[in-house]
């Protein structure tokens, strides 16, 4: 039995611009949505059978705080955590 039927990549392409891409050769229905540190869902996309999914994400107007992309294929689930801070304390 694989360890996982598919494979995401979440990479920062700059400032505050992120880049999803989710391999997904079994082509399970997959989810892919941000959310908050309070677990509200602030984006939700689904990618039914395609087998590659790559998707550039800005997110500039986010509040600073912790957020949290999740992807779920099948019944397999990946979490990629961030955090923003523009702010700086002095």
């Amino acid at each position: 039995k694989p360890a996982s039927s598919f494979v995401a990549k979440i990479n920062e392409v700059g400032t505050l611009r992120f880049k999803v891409e989710v391999a997904n050769p079994s082509r399970q229905k997959t989810t892919i949505a941000l959310q908050d540190d309070n677990g509200n869902v602030l984006f939700s996309e689904y990618s039914f059978t395609d087998s590659q999914y790559s998707k550039v994400f800005d997110l500039t107007n986010l509040a600073d705080g912790e957020y949290t992309f999740v992807i779920v294929s099948g019944k397999e689930k990946i979490n990629k955590e961030f955090s923003i801070q523009t702010k700086t304390n002095r």
